[in-house]
């Protein structure tokens, strides 16, 4: 029979064991994974993932969004609500009263969208690209939102009701502000080039995962793969023009890969002929003053020459006084003006040269 004193040690023993396993697997994991660790696996509880947007966690009922009505639905509501919706553009999201809401749950979006960053910013708990959350919830239904580990609950028990009270008093883990900075950083860019491409929200990006890993990579110091670098130089220069196209754009023209010009607009200056055989103004071509005549309205032409020749015959008839005072102080006759008929001539024969 074993003594109870070598069996309490031995109990004693096997706790510290098991306190020690425990202790190693949560050296090996996240602060985020911990929540998970305390609060799943004993109940089982509708819990949807997706994208944690904000660093918070919070609970309360559910108010599936309606339409733009749903603005002023929300704010006059009296108990705040976690907002379910399929997208909520920046628009939208600044119209709504913030402290009616709890929380959001958005079935769109990702980390490269304009509202998912404004979500981060308002700290208010939200997990996006989470549907089938939003298909499934119910209207006034009480929901968790975590927005720490990406987990929307709906109809939980009082259990975890209760452990996520408690978390909320201890609050969320300490957010790596050098991490978000990172992502934010990379995850604006490729947002940049979406709105290069005249790309409207929401903006889905399948790879966000990875763009997460190589934030969290460099934040760490890592070196970065070849692989994942060359995916971000492919990434980043996504609707970003040519080299070819910006000196055509540069040039005022477009050219397809033919070489035919398919955008219309004012042809840049050029040496010799241009494509359709039109003289240039360099080398090869007409002189400057044609060109500058040619591409003159025809009225402009006329009033140009109306006062080219109105200055002439102020000249000339200013040459006519000058000449006929110098006449005048000279005893003699002034000379006849340039345009002064002929006089008539009687041996003139008009049909001269003209017979045979």
């Amino acid at each position: 029979m074993i003594d109870d004193a070598v069996l309490a040690e031995l109990r004693a023993q096997l706790e510290a064991a098991i306190e020690e396993l425990r202790a190693e697997q949560a050296r090996a994991v996240d602060a985020a994974t911990l929540f998970e660790l305390t609060l799943e696996g004993k109940h089982p509880i509708r819990a949807v993932h997706g994208l944690g947007a904000a660093w918070n966690f919070t609970a309360g009922p559910a108010y599936v969004w309606k339409g733009p009505g749903s603005i002023d639905e929300i704010n006059a509501l009296g108990e705040p609500v976690v907002v379910f919706a399929d997208y909520l553009d920046l628009d939208t999201l600044r119209k709504i009263i913030v402290t009616r809401v709890r929380g959001y749950v958005l079935g769109k979006g990702s980390v490269i969208d304009p509202s998912y960053w404004w979500l981060v910013d308002e700290n208010r708990a939200a997990v996006t690209c989470a549907p089938e959350a939003v298909a499934s919830v119910r209207p006034g239904e009480t929901v968790i939102v975590d927005g720490v580990r990406g987990v929307v609950y709906l109809d939980p028990d009082p259990q975890t009701l209760a452990n996520y009270e408690r978390l909320r008093q201890i609050g969320p883990p300490r957010r790596d502000p050098l991490f978000w900075e990172a992502l934010r950083r990379m995850a604006g860019a490729i947002m940049g080039n979406h709105r290069l491409r005249k790309q409207e929200p929401p903006f889905d990006f399948p790879e966000q995962d990875r763009l997460i890993a190589i934030a969290k990579r460099a934040r760490a110091g890592e070196p970065i793969s070849p692989e994942d670098d060359q995916w971000m130089q492919e990434q980043l220069r996504q609707g970003m023009p040519s080299v070819e196209e910006i000196q055509m754009r540069t040039l005022g023209k477009t050219y397809d890969t033919s070489g035919k010009l398919t955008s219309s607009g004012k042809r840049a200056p050029g040496r010799g002929r241009d494509r359709e055989g039109r003289g240039g103004r360099g080398r090869g071509g007409d002189s400057k003053e044609a060109n500058r005549g040619r591409s003159q309205p025809k009225d402009d032409k006329e009033r140009s020459g109306a006062a080219r020749g109105s200055a002439a015959e102020r000249r000339a008839a200013r040459q006519r006084e000058i000449e006929a005072e110098r006449a005048r102080r000279k005893g003699e006759s002034p000379p006849e003006p340039d345009d002064a008929p002929p006089e008539p001539d009687d041996d003139f024969d008009p049909l001269a040269g003209m017979m045979g």
